[in-house]
């Protein structure tokens, strides 16, 4: 069996972390199907990876349809702005994700500012880390800004090693 399977058939596992396994976009498409028949987890750790734009994307669907996901920690893997796109896009209409990670992504000012804006949507966001990310420009900055002016969940926000406050 498969963990894509596995995934799939499990009713006791809330938490699972695959940390510094190599995981790329084409093992996210594989366990794709299983994240998306699991209706346990409520944590997912896919942190020091290779996942990129692709395999954001897979995840990002999985925001639009698992119901139990509360945490999803993303840190340093190959995200770029058409993933963050994608992720900001599924968070502004999730009402269950409670913490996201996307610190050591290069997701650049694009990304930033596309995060940016999704979170305004969110009413249930409570903390997001995206340190060390490249975002810059007077867009991100300007969309942080209507962030933090306007969402009232978000309680804690890492934006260290970041040009967009300056």
């Amino acid at each position: 069996l498969g963990l894509n399977t596995l995934l799939g058939e499990t009713r006791s596992i809330s938490c699972l972390m695959i940390r510094e396994s190599l995981l790329d976009d084409e093992l996210i498409s594989i366990l794709h199907k299983g994240f998306m028949a699991n209706q346990t987890l409520s944590a997912i750790d896919l942190s020091h990876n290779h996942i990129g734009d692709d395999g954001a994307r897979k995840l990002a669907n999985l925001l639009g349809h698992q119901t139990v996901l509360t945490s999803l920690n993303l840190a340093d893997n190959q995200i770029g702005s058409d993933g963050a796109k994608a992720l900001a896009d599924a968070v502004k209409g999730n009402q269950t994700l409670l913490e996201l990670s996307l610190r050591l992504n290069p997701i650049g000012g694009e990304g930033g500012k596309s995060l940016f804006q999704g979170l305004i949507g969110n009413r249930t966001i409570e903390e997001v880390n995206c340190s060390c990310c490249g975002i810059e420009g007077d867009e991100a900055k300007t969309a942080f800004i209507n962030l933090i002016r306007n969402n009232e969940s978000l309680n804690r926000i890492d934006i260290s090693g970041n040009d967009c406050i300056g």
